[in-house]
């Protein structure tokens, strides 16, 4: 199966050229089911960007019983990134989620010891 891309969120207007690339790009990736999405930013200053939205299957981490949650993960990008750039930081980005999975999931004696949501 190869990568679905979800429908562009439109939030400032940016190069249409740009998001179809980089749709072509993320609709070529293929890992464990997961889901990408665009929506076009601004910083405030007029600066635009696209956020790159990463969504997966994951499982509610306080009960097992509860269906299955989708996760995100965004990084930001002009869309005129090289090819390369682009899927390390999808790479990136996917390496993150599941540190972040295995922390959420992974116990001792019944508990969580690297949980990425507890206080210090």
């Amino acid at each position: 199966m190869v990568g679905r891309v979800r429908k562009f969120s439109k939030a400032v207007s940016n190069s249409a050229e740009r998001v179809h690339r980089l749709q072509g790009i993320l609709g070529e990736i293929d890992y464990r089911g997961f889901e990408y999405s665009l929506q076009e930013m601004s910083d405030g200053n007029g600066e635009l960007y696209i956020s790159v939205r990463i969504e997966w299957p994951a499982p509610d981490r306080d009960d097992d019983d509860k269906p299955m949650h989708f996760g995100y993960s965004p990084f930001h990008c002009t869309g005129e990134e090289d090819e390369r750039t682009l899927i390390n930081a999808v790479y990136d980005s996917i390496r993150a989620v599941e540190e972040h999975e295995r922390a959420e999931m992974f116990k001792f004696r019944g508990k969580r010891v690297f949980d990425p949501h507890a206080n210090l």
